[in-house]
């Protein structure tokens, strides 16, 4: 019994060592809204299910925007998603590394179309357009008309978008309500600048990917969860 504890130990303590050794690689594309490559992006690799000396890689795209992970542990979960001091993104991948010693190609690009700035900014850079949200809560179009006008954020000058506009940011599928969650709000309904006629704005409404318009004298609440954004040119 003593012998066979012995050498199943043994087997444990090789079956680790030999562990220790494996890997695999993972290689990728970044690209901008326009599918145009992206350079100098760090890229981390996060294991999900941490195992020491596996838990976090960094990479750095090149000018072609092509990066690549190597040292993963194979045939493991991580997720991939870029990295940058002063911005974000909502761009969160889970794949599975390859077998041992394979490199595995991701199916696609990662696509980065919009980043936000620590001050608020919404960067799309597919339209070159750049986006504030407005406060979390119902809003009327005169009131997102007021509070547009007197947005100072990252310098102002900033307005109340077209319903254009707001159809270019509309992702069918994305996030809850067809909308990038980099647009952090609970709303459904966004006002436009434009008048149907004296006493009706449009608004777009982001489940259905149509656009509507609305008595300025319907009450707050009567079709729920109206907000305001606000657009100007990038900077």
């Amino acid at each position: 019994m003593a012998r066979w504890y012995r050498l199943s130990m043994m087997g444990l303590i090789l079956l680790v060592v030999w562990g220790c050794g494996k890997s695999s690689s993972l290689e990728g594309q970044v690209v901008d809204g326009k599918g145009q490559p992206m350079a100098k992006v760090k890229m981390i690799a996060k294991q999900v299910q941490p195992i020491k000396g596996y838990e976090q890689f960094e990479a750095t795209t090149g000018g072609d925007g092509k990066f690549a992970f190597k040292g993963l542990f194979p045939t493991s979960a991580y997720e991939i998603f870029p990295y940058w001091d002063n911005q974000t993104a909502s761009v969160r991948l889970k794949v599975e590394s390859g077998p041992e010693g394979h490199t595995k190609m991701l199916p696609g690009p990662v696509k980065i179309r919009f980043t936000k700035a620590k001050d608020g900014v919404i960067s799309d850079n597919a339209t070159g357009l750049e986006w504030y949200v407005g406060p979390d809560r119902d809003t009327n179009w005169n009131q997102a008309k007021a509070w547009t006008e007197s947005l100072s954020a990252a310098g102002g000058g900033w307005r109340m978008p077209t319903v254009p506009e707001l159809k270019a940011i509309y992702q069918r599928g994305v996030g809850g309500n067809n909308l990038d969650p980099i647009f952090l709000t609970t709303g459904v309904w966004v006002w436009s600048g434009q008048m149907h006629d004296a006493s009706s704005p449009w608004l777009f409404g982001f489940p259905t990917g149509q656009e509507y318009w609305n008595d300025l004298t319907i009450p707050l609440g009567a079709f729920g969860r109206f907000r305001a954004f606000a657009v100007r040119s990038r900077r």
